[in-house]
């Protein structure tokens, strides 16, 4: 849980600098990629989280990676970024960051995301309906990522920032039996 919150420390940190550069959505689409390439390169990967690689290497690396955007402040402010997490030993987390820093930005912009998972694909009514019910909910425009998942039987499982709403048939059978153990007979 701490390094959520870290991760979640820098995102901000990183957010309201871009923001205030008016840079927030260049930051966002350069860091994103970054991360999935990182991601995505087992070889930049493992260069990039190897104890026994200076830390002056990683950051020369990291510079040329930006070296070729054509804006120089956003390149500058990742660049620099990325060095700060290589220094404090934070670059691990560099995919949890840029997943928080997209979170910042859209909310800033009123926009979310929610995940649902149900048992079978949902309709397009259903699909509207969870979307504007949560939109109400939450006062955001909000884009909706499904998820087929037969182990929750049926209803469905919505989560939306760091909060999980449990409407699924699974849980309710889940939640009766912790009920009924702790009934106590006499």
């Amino acid at each position: 849980m701490r390094d959520v919150q870290v991760a979640e420390r820098y995102a901000r940190a990183l957010f309201e600098l871009a923001h205030q550069l008016g840079k927030d959505a260049a930051v966002e689409a350069d860091l994103c990629a970054f991360a999935q390439a990182v991601r995505e390169s087992d070889e930049v990967r493992r260069f990039l989280l190897n104890p026994y690689v200076k830390v002056e290497q990683k950051k020369q690396f990291v510079r040329t990676v930006w070296s070729k955007e054509s804006d120089r402040q956003v390149a500058s402010m990742l660049a620099g970024f990325v060095s700060v997490l290589l220094d404090k030993g934070r670059f691990a987390l560099i995919q949890e960051i840029a997943d928080l820093y997209k979170k910042i930005a859209d909310a800033s912009q009123g926009e979310g995301h929610a995940e649902v998972w149900t048992a079978a694909p949902l309709d397009a009514d259903a699909e509207e309906r969870i979307r504007k019910q949560v939109e109400r909910y939450s006062g955001c425009k909000i884009t909706l990522k499904k998820h087929i998942d037969p182990s929750i039987l049926g209803g469905a499982v919505l989560k939306f920032r760091n909060k999980v709403f449990d409407g699924s048939v699974a849980g309710q059978l889940r939640r009766m039996k912790q009920e009924l153990l702790q009934v106590k007979t006499f």
